[in-house]
């Protein structure tokens, strides 16, 4: 990936067999482990399933978006810290890589991690894994910050450790 955010280089198969690797990922591999959260206590429900008996892509962002507020509130920023200070997260941005998508009931495993801040931004980095540890999906979510009247605004100061 070059430096510009969103822009990858080489070919699209190269790209998604790095994302869909088990290790983990170079991104992740040097965050301290506050900024990474794991949770084991997942299954796909029957609701989140297409016809097929396959996990739907929006459930995916579901479990994605699920995993960073835990995340969050493991931080100790939690519903009642946003509501004081009157701010809150829209996602901007959402890079979805999915392969065989499991079956309903299927337990999985999910990874997120803060890999980048800027401004007003957050990339979070996101991964559902199957029961056999593969790699069911990969998102690359930017979410940004806003007020209560849903602008974008900058980061409280309790933030700027991982700003940093």
């Amino acid at each position: 990936m070059d430096r510009r955010v969103g822009h990858r280089t080489g070919d699209a198969g190269e790209i998604g067999s790095e994302r869909l690797a088990r290790e983990v990922p170079p991104d992740e591999a040097r965050l301290p482990d506050s900024a990474r959260y794991r949770d084991a206590a997942r299954t796909v429900r029957f609701d989140e399933c297409g016809p097929d008996g396959r996990m739907r892509a929006a459930s995916v962002l579901r479990h994605a978006q699920d995993l960073a507020w835990q995340h969050s509130e493991r931080l100790e920023y939690g519903r009642a810290w946003y509501e004081e200070r009157g701010v809150g997260w829209v996602v901007r941005a959402v890079d979805l890589l999915v392969s065989d998508l499991p079956a309903s009931n299927e337990p999985l495993v999910g990874t997120t991690a803060l890999v980048g801040f800027r401004h007003v931004m957050a990339r979070r980095h996101t991964r559902l894994f199957g029961a056999d540890g593969r790699v069911v999906a990969d998102a690359l979510v930017d979410w940004v910050m806003v007020d209560g009247s849903g602008r974008p605004t900058r980061f409280p100061r309790e933030f700027e450790p991982f700003v940093a």
